[in-house]
């Protein structure tokens, strides 16, 4: 009988082992889901913060070329374009800012990336203006004139927008 108990009471303790292993393990399988849910959040964020800076860039491109068809053309459907362009930039960069306003360091890179993308803007207009103030030989002299600026404030905003993705690319690489 007493052999009995001895085998009842292995059996109970291994049972017991195996049941608080297998709580332990639980929490464990619990708290890695968890940790990595958050983690895929905050890569998703990073993702779609290098996305918006893309679609930043690309749509600066696209207000440069229409820019640049008025000037050529003096069709009034480019400056339209220009201008229409002009007004998602602004509202991608607010969508921006409201992804960035956490990260104080990635809120100042931001500011600086808005400054290049509204000197860029500023750039378009005044071409824009001056071809139909003066015509086509009007811009001819100023860009003669004042040499390559849409270039370099073009170069500005690529600058800033590099330095933006390679802050969360930073980010992306902390989590890991």
């Amino acid at each position: 009988m007493n052999r009995g108990r001895k085998t009842e009471l292995t059996i109970r303790t291994a049972f017991g082992v195996a049941l608080a292993l297998l709580i332990v393990i639980g929490f464990a399988g619990y708290f890695s889901v968890a940790r990595l849910t958050e983690n895929s959040a905050l890569v998703a964020h990073s993702n779609g913060i290098m996305s918006l800076i893309d679609r930043m860039v690309s749509q600066s491109n696209a207000a440069e070329s229409a820019q640049r068809g008025f000037v050529i053309t003096g069709n009034e459907q480019f400056a339209g374009s220009q201008a229409a362009l002009a007004d998602e930039i602004r509202a991608l960069a607010a969508q921006l800012r409201a992804e960035v306003e956490t990260d104080a360091a990635q809120l100042e890179h931001f500011e600086a990336f808005e400054d290049a993308i509204a000197a860029r803007r500023v750039r378009n207009e005044q071409m824009i203006a001056l071809r139909r103030s003066g015509g086509i030989e009007a811009v001819r002299d100023n860009i003669a004139n004042a040499g390559p600026v849409g270039a370099r404030l073009q170069e500005q905003l690529l600058a800033r927008a590099r330095e933006m993705k390679a802050t969360e690319q930073a980010h992306l690489e902390a989590r890991e």
